[in-house]
């Protein structure tokens, strides 16, 4: 079977932002039920200044008033990793999942923090996940395509790509279709789906 490389493919995708970035203001800090809530949006503000660091000391004071926070263990991974400290936050994200497996922020967050370091078993298998927890979200399905036509082309630069191997276009090429199911007009999913199609008809030889 010969082998190609994919140079057209457009692989935008880009770590999850923290959710509720919204300055806390006075009210909301007197009416927050409880303590670590409040160190909680006090963190959002600072991340919301990207003052990395202010917003991880306040994700962390709200972690120790509410060891099952998961929402300050995701947004605590999103800090972590703008600060280059990726180790750290694969913990802090994979903490958020242990105490609570169906909270897909943090599944699509470590899936795209995997992308990012180029373990893409890893990534689809959060991904996936992410997916079967809410199976209408177009960015979750573009990225998984993504992702599994990246674990192809990471195949095809080591050497001679086998029938079995094309499993991983076929799905990047099924998860395109379902975004753009979703919505027919999402950036660059149209001409994606195109290559990845002449891509499998190269290589079945037709």
């Amino acid at each position: 079977m010969k082998k190609i490389r994919v140079v057209s493919l457009l692989l935008i995708v880009s770590l999850i932002l923290i959710s509720s970035l919204v300055v806390a203001n006075k009210g909301v800090l007197i009416q927050s039920s409880s303590l670590s809530s409040l160190y909680f949006s006090v963190g959002n503000y600072y991340a919301s200044q990207q003052d990395w660091q202010e917003a991880q000391h306040y994700f962390e004071k709200a972690i120790n008033e509410n060891t099952e926070f998961k929402e300050a263990y995701h947004d605590l991974g999103i800090v972590l990793h703008k600060q280059k400290n990726d180790l750290a936050a694969f913990e802090a994200l994979l903490q958020a999942i242990s105490i609570d497996d169906t909270y897909k922020k943090a599944h699509n967050s470590a899936g795209l923090l995997y992308f990012k370091q180029g373990e893409y078993d890893n990534a689809i298998s959060h991904l996936e996940k992410a997916s079967v927890l809410d199976a209408d979200d177009v960015q979750i399905q573009f990225d998984l395509a993504v992702s599994y036509v990246e674990r192809f082309r990471e195949k095809e630069s080591k050497g001679t790509i086998e029938n079995a191997d094309l499993a991983d276009l076929e799905k990047g090429l099924a998860h395109y279709e379902n975004a753009l199911a979703l919505d027919p007009h999402y950036p660059h999913a149209k001409e994606n789906a195109a290559i990845v199609e002449s891509v499998l008809s190269y290589y079945r030889g037709n």
